[in-house]
């Protein structure tokens, strides 16, 4: 099978000519919209960032603010993706959705461990442009060279922080059934697409083809699950910040319970 797609591209301007996929739930497409367009209402284009008695960010706020903007970002991708016949694609975003809700909720959990998250982001800047060859007296250089001696003297921790993984962050071990499975099913499985490993293979290669048919059988699972995980950082962001979206949040969380149930009852 082949994706029923045509693509014309003018000299001075794209036309997109696609056949869209018409499976998704319209309620549910819906919800997922209002979702990840309230985190840009909330937020905004400017956000007044807290900081901590060293003049640097607030780490929690910090990171909250920063996820909400990739959130935002893939979700609105993911759905374009799912629309436009691509939802292998989509579902390599709800990965990164996942992934910035969880870390966002280990950081709330932990201000001090996001502490030392945020300031080694200084150190690792420094060993990338190291390897990159940076010219050593350029201003961006000798600027980040000045605040990873600034931040080692008040959190030398940092200096050799390494962000934990998502299998860690969740406890996901033999001995927890239940972690193990919700980290494999919400990370493990897009994950093996992310880093083109072998075991991606078997939703693309047949005994004797391979597709190119990106479609999912059911393209509302990966609808639902990033909207599930909106609703759930929005919660986060909103007890962290005081945004003041808690009615809102609640009467979301409603209409998708309902769309959700709705649809598992459906013939």
């Amino acid at each position: 099978m082949t994706t029923n797609t045509t693509r014309r591209f003018d000299s001075d301007r794209f036309i997109c000519r696609y056949e869209l996929d018409q499976r998704p739930d319209q309620e549910l497409v819906s919800i997922n919209q209002t979702s990840y367009r309230l985190i840009q209402e909330a937020f905004g284009e400017q956000f007044a960032m807290e900081l901590d008695s060293t003049g640097l960010p607030e780490p929690v706020s910090y990171y909250i603010v920063y996820a909400a903007s990739l959130i935002h970002g893939a979700a609105d991708a993911a759905l374009t993706l799912i629309l436009h016949n691509l939802g292998r694609e989509a579902k390599i975003l709800e990965r990164q959705v996942f992934e910035c809700w969880v870390r966002a909720q280990y950081y709330a959990n932990d201000p001090d461990e996001a502490r030392d998250a945020l300031y080694s982001t200084a150190f690792a800047e420094m060993r990338l442009m190291d390897d990159l060859g940076y010219d050593t007296s350029s201003d961006r250089y000798r600027n980040m060279a000045k605040l990873c001696k600034r931040i080692a003297r008040v959190r030398p921790d940092a200096t050799r922080y390494r962000e934990p993984t998502i299998r860690k962050i969740v406890g996901a071990k033999p001995e927890n059934p239940e972690l193990l499975r919700f980290y494999s099913l919400h990370y493990r499985i897009a994950s093996q697409m992310v880093h083109g490993t072998f075991a991606g293979a078997s939703g693309v290669m047949a005994e004797d083809q391979i597709s190119f048919d990106s479609r999912q059988r059911n393209p509302n699972y990966t609808i639902e699950a990033i909207t599930a995980y909106i609703l759930a950082f929005l919660e986060l962001a909103d007890a962290r910040l005081a945004l003041g979206l808690g009615e809102r949040i609640r009467a979301l969380k409603l209409a998708f319970e309902n769309s959700t149930r709705k649809l598992r009852t459906d013939p």
